[in-house]
């Protein structure tokens, strides 16, 4: 039985829940929550005692998404998906309250527990999206039902489960699946892949917002004009201009877009300069 006040935290881990907490027992390829449910007790938390714990955080983290009436991005591709979605959270940040998921909860179970973590204080989600196999994707969009859904770009990346890059480009267009004609796609012009993932978006009401450096774009280098982006690189020029592309979407103002660009620190391991006293320069 579970207490009818709402969960202090929702959590999968016995050894860090707490008093007032809601656990869910999951069972992984080396563990069984299912085994840990008379600790999880002994700590003052309330269990949730079903068999497949799985399917009912995700159930529980739809439900919850969907009382939300907020932009809710979310962000896939082969490369540069987590250090866009950093981007595009400290533009958001500078207007409003954001919400991520953290270094790499982006999966079947980091993604439900993150969304769980919203809250009315909350006025934006920005969602990770990963995947290795197809239809991976499409049940984590089912979940998040993003309103604007960016792909990064499509590499060979996942080539081990799906042989081709067409498959990769089908595994990431899944993320349009539940798009609405309100809803946006953010696609990168430059990519191989654009007209095939174009073709991909369901609803052929929904609107499209182009970024790249080659091709003609709405978003393009001359966005970041007078910008100093605090990491190096082509690629995280492109990440930038994703990103850009979300804040145009949402009508963020132009000063808080170069203000959260240039506040931008990726997460740990991920382009980090570190300058060392001796004056080496060291790119983690």
């Amino acid at each position: 039985m579970l207490n009818k006040k709402t969960p202090r935290s929702i959590s999968i881990d016995s050894r860090i829940v707490q008093l007032g907490d809601l656990f869910i027992p999951i069972k992984g390829p080396n563990y069984d929550g299912h085994d840990f449910m008379d600790e999880a007790r002994k700590k003052g938390a309330d269990v949730l005692d079903v068999e497949d714990g799985l399917k009912a955080l995700q159930e529980l983290a739809a439900k919850h998404r969907s009382r939300f009436k907020i932009p809710i991005i979310g962000v896939t591709g082969s490369v540069g998906k987590t250090t866009t979605k950093d981007m595009v959270t400290s533009i958001l940040s500078q207007e409003m309250p954001t919400l991520k998921n953290e270094e790499n909860l982006n999966n079947e179970i980091g993604v439900p527990l993150t969304l769980l973590k919203l809250t009315e204080k909350h006025k934006a989600a920005v969602i990770e999206m990963a995947m290795q196999r197809l239809g991976e994707i499409a049940q984590l969009a089912k979940i998040v039902r993003p309103t604007i859904s960016v792909v990064t770009n499509v590499g060979e990346a996942h080539l081990e489960f799906l042989k081709t890059k067409e498959n990769v480009a089908k595994a990431k267009a899944e993320i349009f699946k539940y798009q609405r004609k309100a809803d946006y796609a953010v696609i990168n012009a430059d990519d191989e892949s654009y007209e095939n993932l174009r073709s991909k978006i369901k609803n052929k009401k929904s609107k499209i917002m182009t970024f790249g450096i080659i091709e003609k774009a709405d978003v393009g280098p001359k966005d970041l004009e007078a910008i100093k982006l605090p990491v190096p690189g082509q690629h995280n020029i492109y990440n930038a201009l994703a990103a850009v592309a979300v804040a145009k979407i949402l009508k963020v103002k132009p000063t808080s877009i170069k203000k959260g660009l240039e506040a931008f620190r990726p997460s740990s391991r991920r382009m980090e300069v570190i300058i060392r006293k001796d004056g080496v320069k060291i790119i983690n």
